[in-house]
C-alpha cells in the first residue's frame, strides 16, 4: 500500500522567485497528518549548461507514491526561468512558478485506502488555498523592497553588453537557447518576458520572504486593508498608472494617520468625540494635527497637496513625484503600522 499520495498544485498568479527558492520544501498540517508543498527544482543533468529550468520535485519513496490525484500528460510545466544570459548563481536567476506538489504523507494507523484518499483530498484542498494566499502576501512583501521609481534593468552576468538582453529561443535553435537584443525585432521568436519587463529579479522573492509568507499563508492570518492599498499602489506605479497610485497609497495613509491619532485625542476627548472628531478630518488635518507629535517625513504636506491636486483637479502626477509620495507612505507605514508578521 501507497504511503504517500501526491497531488499536482497550480499557482493561478504564478509568482517570480529568486533560483534559491526552488527546491525547497513547505510543511502544512492537516488534520494532523504531514503534508508538504514541494516547489520544483533545477534540472542540472546537462553537464556544462549555465541555464537552469525548473523540474518535478523530488519526492520521498518514488516507488511507494500512490497516483496524484490530479494525473498529467508526464511533460508538467513547471516554471519559466528568466536569466540575462547564462549564470551559474541562483540568486541572479529568476523563476516564473507555475506549479508545484503536494505530498502527504499517511500515518501507519491510516490504513483504509478510501479513509487515505479522503484525507489526500482535503489536504490538497488546503494546500490550494496556502497557494493563493502565499502569492498575495509575497505581493505584499515585495512592496517592502521595490523602488517605485525604479525602470532601469538589472544586468545579469557578461558586463561587456550593456543594452537589455533576455533568453529567446529561435525555430532553428530549439535546443538552446540565445541572447536578443529587443531593439533588433526578429519574425517567429519566442521572447521570454515575465511581468515587470527585464526588470524580472526586483520581482523576485526570497527564501526568507517565502518563509514569512509560508507562516501567514498557514496561519489563516489576513492581510490588513492599508497593506493591501499600499500594494496595489506599488503595483499601479509600476504600471504607469499614477493617478491610482497616489490615490491608493492616500487612502493607506489616511487609514495609518487615523489610528495613530486616535490615542492622542483619547488623552483629552470621550471615545466617541475622539471618533467622530477622526471622522471629519482630511489626510492633510490628520497630517497638521500629528506632524509635532510624531516624526513624519520631510514632503508629507507635499504628499497631501499631490494627492488632492490629483483627486480634486484631475492634475497627471508623474513617475518622480508618485514614487516620493509611495516612498513617504511607506516610511509611514513602516513605522507606524505594524507590518503583519505572523508569529
Amino acid at each position: 500500500m501507497a504511503d504517500y499520495a501526491v497531488s499536482l498544485l497550480t499557482f493561478e498568479s504564478e509568482p517570480t522567485v529568486r533560483g534559491d527558492v526552488l527546491g525547497t520544501a513547505w510543511p502544512l498540517n492537516v488534520e494532523g497528518v504531514t503534508a508538504e508543498v514541494r516547489l520544483p527544482r533545477f534540472n542540472f543533468d546537462s553537464p556544462g549548461t549555465r541555464y537552469h529550468w525548473p523540474t518535478a520535485p523530488d519526492i520521498p519513496d518514488a516507488d511507494r507514491v500512490s497516483d496524484w490525484l490530479e494525473h498529467d500528460d508526464g511533460h508538467v510545466q513547471w516554471g519559466d526561468t528568466y536569466q540575462h544570459g547564462p549564470t551559474d548563481d541562483l540568486t541572479d536567476v529568476a523563476v516564473g512558478l507555475k506549479h508545484a506538489l503536494l505530498v502527504v504523507s499517511f500515518p501507519e494507523a491510516l490504513s483504509d485506502p478510501d479513509e487515505r484518499h479522503t484525507l489526500a483530498v482535503r489536504a490538497a484542498a488546503v494546500a490550494e488555498t496556502w497557494c493563493k494566499r502565499m502569492v498575495e502576501w509575497l505581493s505584499l512583501r515585495r512592496v517592502i523592497n521595490v523602488d517605485p521609481a525604479h525602470t532601469g534593468v538589472r544586468i545579469i552576468g557578461q558586463p561587456e553588453f550593456t543594452g537589455e538582453m533576455w533568453l529567446q529561443q529561435t525555430p532553428e535553435s530549439q535546443s538552446g537557447w540565445n541572447w536578443l537584443r529587443p531593439t533588433k525585432y526578429v519574425q517567429n521568436i519566442n521572447v521570454m518576458m515575465p511581468p515587470g519587463g527585464p526588470n524580472f529579479m526586483m520581482f523576485a522573492s526570497t527564501p526568507a520572504d517565502w518563509s514569512q509568507g509560508a507562516l501567514a499563508a498557514a496561519s489563516g492570518a489576513a492581510i490588513p486593508t492599508e497593506w493591501e492599498l499600499l500594494t496595489d499602489a506599488f503595483a499601479a506605479c509600476l504600471d504607469d498608472n499614477f493617478r491610482k497610485a497616489v490615490l491608493d497609497a492616500a487612502t493607506a495613509l489616511d487609514l495609518v494617520l487615523a489610528e495613530v491619532a486616535l490615542p492622542y485625542r483619547l488623552q483629552t476627548h470621550a471615545p466617541a468625540d475622539a471618533a467622530a472628531w477622526l471622522d471629519k478630518q482630511t489626510l492633510g488635518d490628520k497630517v497638521g494635527y500629528l506632524e509635532n507629535r510624531i516624526q513624519l517625513p520631510s514632503n508629507m504636506r507635499a504628499f497631501v497637496k499631490l494627492r488632492n491636486a490629483v483627486a480634486h483637479r484631475g492634475y497627471e502626477a508623474n513617475r518622480d513625484e508618485t514614487a516620493e509620495a509611495l516612498r513617504a507612505a511607506r516610511e509611514v507605514m513602516n513605522a507606524h503600522a505594524r507590518f503583519p508578521s505572523p508569529s
